[in-house]
């Protein structure tokens, strides 16, 4: 009987410090005087009508604030505030949450927006020529020729009922085509082209793929109070 009262005594401890740590960040915006909604424990209050439409929260404020998990999210509204962030003060804004590990090294894992610190920096070093007034100039007319292929074909398919998601992804494909890889592809004549197949084996969502994201969700929101656990094994296995 005694070991029954310590098991219990024990978990009840344990489910009283697991709800302390998933609560620990939710006075952020309360401090601040930020905007927000009341979270739900470990689960946040990430609006899922946000993701298709605009944020309801707090519409005269400049900034408010949603818990994505445990971690707080800043939204700005003010353009004066977007601007003193995304130019006088960039330098203190560099880093992201990134949801690439660092053990994989992945092509991902080093695009600006998974870099930190100095490897940001160097990468936009890098970057930055590429987006000279000159070379913008070059890109938007590369754009804006896909777009005189796009309107050739649906004069070409007048009457015909077109399927929108196929219609803007082939004008996507040519778009990334050209601007990334210097690439004519014109995947309006050319169907099946490769490029064209290769993009949409790498953008379809399958079981395996949500698994992987729930599993990097997890990893992230556990490792700022675990060691390297099954779920980063899990993670890194991915």
């Amino acid at each position: 009987m005694d070991q029954w009262i310590i098991a219990v005594a024990l978990f009840a401890i344990l489910l009283v410090l697991f709800y302390k740590w998933s609560v620990a960040k939710y006075e952020v915006f309360s401090e601040r005087g930020v905007a927000h909604e009341k979270p739900w424990p470990l689960i946040g209050n990430i609006p899922i009508k946000g993701f298709f439409g605009r944020i309801p929260y707090s519409p005269g404020s400049p900034v408010y604030g949603i818990y994505a998990l445990r971690d707080p999210v800043f939204f700005i509204r003010d353009p004066e505030i977007i601007k003193l962030i995304g130019i006088k003060e960039f330098d203190h804004f560099v880093n992201h949450n990134s949801m690439q590990n660092n053990i994989q090294e992945s092509i991902l894992s080093k695009s600006l927006i998974s870099l930190k610190n100095g490897r940001w920096r160097e990468m936009r070093n890098i970057l930055t020529p590429a987006f000279t007034g000159s070379k913008v100039r070059i890109i938007v007319e590369g754009v804006l020729h896909i777009k005189e292929q796009m309107d050739g074909h649906s004069k070409d398919a007048a009457g015909i009922e077109l399927e929108m998601k196929d219609f803007f992804t082939r004008f996507a494909n040519d778009v990334i085509a050209t601007v990334a890889f210097g690439l004519s592809i014109n995947s309006f004549r050319r169907k099946d082209n490769e490029f064209f197949r290769i993009g949409q084996s790498l953008s379809k969502i399958s079981a395996w793929s949500v698994v992987k994201a729930i599993l990097h969700a997890l990893y992230f929101a556990s490792r700022s109070w675990t060691p390297p656990t099954l779920i980063t094994l899990a993670v890194w296995l991915a």
